[in-house]
């Protein structure tokens, strides 16, 4: 069995920006996607968008079994990088908070998801109101879904209220 991830601590590391591996959407296995972004994780911090883009393809391989070690594993990851795209020092595209908010929408027992969702909901809300040409349809969509299946209730107080923000900026986008 693996050990399990240990995130840098080291404030140097830490501020150090890392660097994705190569042609992500080419790994079809769990173990090795998590392996490589191990590996990223430990050589520094990834800009908001390219934590985003990790967030979207641990998403696509999520472990279906139930694998402890490599579940663990898969959630330390998952946690970094969603604390990554929140504390980006700029946020990311409103395409690459879509694909952030759509990840964490496919982790329903992820235990701080809504509160993530509601994080994302401010800057989603603002580019949609201010440059809503920087998403895509298929942007679009994954925004409303995943703002629209939010678990309003478990969430801190005003989260309904941003997630209604969020979706009457893809309405507005639509219309636009």
């Amino acid at each position: 069995s693996d050990p399990p991830f240990n995130p840098p601590s080291d404030p140097e590391v830490i501020r150090k920006k890392a660097k994705l591996p190569g042609m992500l959407a080419q790994f079809s296995d769990a173990a090795a996607l998590v392996v490589a972004l191990e590996e990223c994780a430990a050589s520094g911090e990834l800009s908001g968008g390219n934590a985003a883009t990790a967030m979207n393809h641990l998403k696509r391989l999520q472990p279906r079994a139930a694998n402890d070690s490599l579940t663990e594993r898969f959630e330390a990851l998952f946690a970094i990088f969603a604390s990554q795209v929140l504390g980006a020092e700029s946020p990311p595209s409103g395409q690459k908070l879509a694909l952030a908010a759509n990840a964490l929408a496919a982790r329903p027992k992820e235990p701080r998801r809504t509160q993530a969702l509601a994080a994302l909901a401010r800057p989603l809300s603002e580019r949609l109101y201010e440059d809503p040409v920087q998403f895509s349809a298929q942007a679009l969509a994954m925004v409303a879904n995943a703002f629209s299946h939010a678990d309003h209730t478990a969430g801190e107080t005003g989260s309904r209220e941003r997630a209604e923000a969020v979706l009457l900026g893809v309405v507005a986008a639509v219309k636009g």
